[in-house]
């Protein structure tokens, strides 16, 4: 296990340095549980830029690397944006090519008629190793493009200079780079689907983090989904629901615990704490009776709800509102797990126990002035049953306690964090720091 505490620049940044701290940790490489980002190309570490126009997520910079002629990325204007790659490993571009939409009310107007080839070994540096004028298009064409590169280089971006036409956008449909060797792959989706390995190296567990936004309306948030695989592609197989983190686009703190099997996400925004469990929970039962123990949850359930709703369903994963969690059940169905629906007193069949039971309420301090820890368990009242419990999170009684205190516990830390902006004593929960 491997904790992490920084700062993300905003919601896009928090996503790549939680993508980046699951998969090159060296206590998690080290340990074999490094998670694998398998919605990136092998050739692919970052892609960034200049900006996007958001709608329907349908123009977000990932889009411009899918291999998919019925998405683009796009920014707004006529000219200046650029798209950008960063590499696994230096390499001497050699060929690039751009694709055409098939539908003249796709896209169409925003390719580019003049752009540049740049490389950087810093991604701040750029040289020109490629400038190109006067493009005309039809539909479905791919251009393609001899570069004499200046040698290998660890970034690459396209510079736009001129659409075709459009008063609004600029932006590309497929972007595709070669090297000597043949077709790199700088693949890229919207949604980063990440592999986990297990404890013993042994599983595959897989979620994916989407970001949603619309800087117009003042939301930027995660979308969460767990699966039981995933094709290049085709995203997640057997996909849960959506469940949103909730951020900004401001400076976010934030705390990261990673295992094998599983993610612990909590990010501060303002007052606020937000919170992402994805991956297994300790299952009550063997591999054999319970083979794929999943959970997942966050913030709520609600699409393009701000980081500032005061709305009952918005909780923490270990008192989720309606739909607020998922739960991969034995039989390969996704359960949802709330603890609170249609009002802050309504309590659901499956939830995450004790914070469904009230018992919160009343856990004062021990004694010694240590404080109890309980498990958070998945469960179903009728008929009972108890499906596992979260790994390495527990419910703990608020009196005394604020957010971001720690308590020591078993030769552990424990991160002390509240139900997103309420401080009720039954609102807190402690993620261990390991």
């Amino acid at each position: 296990m491997a904790f992490t505490v920084g700062a993300a620049a905003d919601f896009t940044d928090l996503l790549e340095q939680v993508v980046g701290f699951v998969t090159t940790d060296a206590g998690l490489v080290g340990s074999g549980e490094a998670w694998t980002c398998v919605s990136r190309g092998a050739d692919l570490k970052l892609c960034v830029a200049s900006g996007e126009y958001r709608n329907a997520s349908l123009y977000l910079k990932e889009n411009g690397l899918n291999n998919d002629a019925t998405t683009a990325w796009l920014d707004v204007g006529t000219s200046g944006g650029w798209l950008a790659v960063a590499l696994t490993a230096a390499k001497a571009v050699t060929e690039m090519r751009l694709l055409a939409p098939n539908s003249a009310s796709v896209f169409f107007d925003e390719l580019p008629t003049a752009f540049r080839l740049q490389s950087s070994d810093d991604g701040s540096t750029w040289a020109d190793e490629l400038t190109i004028s006067g493009l005309s298009w039809a539909f479905d064409e791919e251009k393609s493009w001899s570069v004499t590169p200046s040698g290998p280089h660890s970034w690459w971006r396209i510079v736009i200079d001129a659409n075709n036409g459009s008063a609004e956008w600029h932006g590309l449909v497929n972007w595709r780079l070669f090297d000597a060797g043949g077709e790199l792959d700088v693949r890229a989706e919207a949604e980063e689907v990440l592999r986990g390995p297990g404890i013993a190296g042994d599983q595959e567990i897989y979620f994916g983090l989407r970001r949603d936004y619309d800087a117009a309306a003042d939301w930027f948030n995660l979308q969460l989904r767990g699966g039981s695989g995933y094709v290049a592609g085709q995203g997640l197989i057997g996909p849960s629901g959506a469940k949103n983190l909730m951020l900004w686009d401001q400076t976010i703190p934030y705390w990261c615990v990673a295992n094998g099997q599983r993610v612990v996400l909590v990010a501060k925004v303002s007052t606020t704490y937000h919170s992402l469990h994805a991956g297994y929970l300790l299952a009550y039962g063997t591999p054999g009776q319970y083979p794929y123990p999943m959970y997942i949850g966050a913030s709520d359930f609600t699409a393009g709800r701000r980081w500032s709703s005061t709305d009952h369903d918005t909780r923490f994963f270990v008192a989720p509102g309606d739909a607020g969690g998922a739960l991969r059940l034995q039989d390969g169905t996704w359960q949802d797990i709330e603890n609170f629906y249609s009002s802050s007193s309504s309590r659901n069949d499956y939830s995450v126990n004790p914070h469904s039971s009230g018992l919160m309420d009343n856990m004062r301090e021990n004694l010694d002035g240590g404080y109890t820890l309980l498990p958070c368990v998945v469960h179903k009242k009728t008929p009972p049953a108890a499906f596992g419990e979260l790994d390495g999170v527990r419910a703990v009684g608020g009196f005394g306690l604020a957010a971001e205190d720690i308590i020591q516990a078993g030769g552990d830390d424990w991160l002390v964090v509240q139900n997103v902006f309420r401080t009720e004593a039954e609102d807190y929960m402690a993620v261990r720091l390991d």
